[in-house]
């Protein structure tokens, strides 16, 4: 099957961006929405229309028919359409979706302390406003099917711009999306042989041996997500900033539209847009510096700086209410950089990516968005956050798996023994996925659907209620936030 690019780019912004324009419609006054809509949608427009490269994407039969029954699949197993069963994150994710459903946008609960719902709500929207139409259950099927053919995109656009023209390329691809992970086996191994008193779960004796998304020790706990983890815990929060990373690494050079590419980000997953922006920032930095300045007036045009200033601060302001409010000091972000936290740290890079980038590093040695890369996956493991490490890191392993394959699909026979070294790692890699869909896998389907809302969690002086369930979704007295104040729909 042949796609033609400037289709494939279509889809990929319609999208990332229908959720944000349902934000702006649903949650923001008119007087703004509607001529930012307006200005986005003749940018974006023009955008598409500066595509001077009409090349064709030719999708196997065995990539397309196989690879998407396989992902579909996959995405029942992750629990997409709630028909399997779901990760204890959905708890929330389904929460979120049935208040979007329920409730009158922007989102207000006043059942106990009054509260308005912030949160990362791009990938929510859509389904969330035919819910509106044809019920919950609806939404929450919808739901699903927009998180496997987001899956599907990304194999797609995977495929387009690592160059995969052969059939077992694109088997390579579509297996990647699915199972790209780190050594986090071994990783664990080490660490029990190394620190065997430290190696479990926090507040047990219970070795963390053999868990399945990350490392706990000494009350630590590290973890660079797995694809599949990803697909089944927050495929929500993923998706389009996965599309909006292979946009940018599709078109990197366009340094006008830049911060078009990267917003639709901001909406959907908060963290992994900060992951994005900062690879984006450094990025514009060493080709500045690479062009002695020339491109400055490029990164300052009218498409960059009105994404920033108008839909990017209303976003900023929505936000603002959540990060600003009163929390516990267990939920404060900090850095840890004690003797023994940098042993783990240290064996934490290497097994996770480091042994990745060693086999590719020389290949590699002149580009600088490969090493931009490599730095963001060093620091981000720094915070002992660890909704930021998991989160921030998205698009940066979307980068280095984007570098792996590459350097899989290069023809150079020079570079044959590092391939083998490569596919080797990534095999040991792809072994812990395959246990999570194996153990999701084994269930019979049938209907899981229940109602839940998070309206009873902004009960703040009900002490059986986690800070977590009360803090991360909810901007306390909203009608004192400058959002509802100044640029809330009403």
């Amino acid at each position: 099957m042949k796609i033609n690019s400037k289709v494939l780019l279509v889809i990929n912004l319609l999208y990332c961006y229908t959720p944000t324009i349902l934000f702006l419609w649903g949650w923001i006054s008119l007087w703004i929405s509607i001529p930012t809509s307006l200005v986005l949608g003749y940018f974006i427009y023009s955008y598409q229309k500066s595509q001077v490269k009409e090349d064709e994407v030719c999708v196997r039969r065995i990539a397309l028919y196989g690879g998407g029954i396989l992902l579909f699949a996959i995405g029942l197993a992750a629990g997409m359409c709630n028909i399997l069963p779901q990760s204890y994150d959905y708890e929330k994710h389904n929460a979120v979706l049935q208040d979007l459903v329920r409730y009158q946008w922007p989102v207000i609960y006043d059942k106990y302390d009054k509260a308005m719902l912030t949160y990362y709500i791009g990938q929510y929207l859509t389904p969330a406003l035919l819910g509106k139409l044809f019920g919950l259950r609806v939404a929450d099927v919808l739901m699903g099917l927009l998180g496997i053919s987001g899956m599907m995109l990304i194999t797609i656009n995977m495929i387009q711009i690592t160059n995969a023209k052969k059939s077992w390329q694109q088997i390579v691809v579509v297996l990647s999306v699915i199972l790209f992970s780190g050594l986090l086996l071994p990783l664990q191994h080490t660490l029990a042989c190394m620190f065997p008193q430290q190696m479990v779960y926090p507040n047990t004796d219970i070795s963390s041996v053999g868990c399945l998304w990350g490392i706990y020790i000494d009350n630590y706990h590290f973890e660079y997500r797995s694809f599949f983890t990803i697909w089944q815990f927050v495929h929500q929060q993923a998706i389009i900033p996965l599309l909006c990373t292979i946009m940018f690494l599709r078109d990197k050079y366009n340094y006008r539209y830049l911060a078009l590419l990267a917003l639709p980000a901001y909406i959907a997953g908060t963290w992994a847009f900060l992951g994005l922006v900062v690879i984006i920032l450094c990025w514009i930095i060493g080709q500045l510096i690479l062009t002695k300045g020339s491109i400055f007036l490029k990164c300052l045009s009218w498409e960059n700086m009105f994404c920033i200033i108008v839909p990017g601060i209303c976003i900023t302001i929505y936000f603002i209410g959540n990060v600003t409010g009163n929390k516990p000091d267990t939920m404060a972000f900090r850095f840890d950089f004690t003797l023994k936290h940098t042993m783990y740290y240290l064996l934490f890079c290497l097994f996770m990516f480091g042994f990745y980038v060693l086999a590719i590093a020389r290949h590699f040695r002149k580009d600088i968005l490969f090493w931009i890369i490599v730095a963001e996956l060093l620091v981000i493991p720094l915070s002992s956050h660890t909704d930021f490490v998991m989160c921030t890191s998205i698009p940066s392993l979307l980068c280095l798996m984007f570098y792996i394959l590459t350097f899989l699909f290069s023809e150079q026979k020079s570079l044959l023994l590092s391939k083998v070294a490569l596919s080797i790692c990534l095999l040991i890699g792809f072994y812990v996925p395959i246990i999570q869909i194996r153990k999701a896998a084994v269930h019979v389907p049938y209907d899981r659907f229940y109602e839940i809302s998070l309206v009873d969690n902004t009960d703040r002086n009900n002490p059986e209620i986690g800070n977590a369930m009360k803090y991360q979704y909810y901007t306390y007295e909203p009608d004192d936030s400058l959002f509802y104040k100044y640029i809330a729909r009403k």
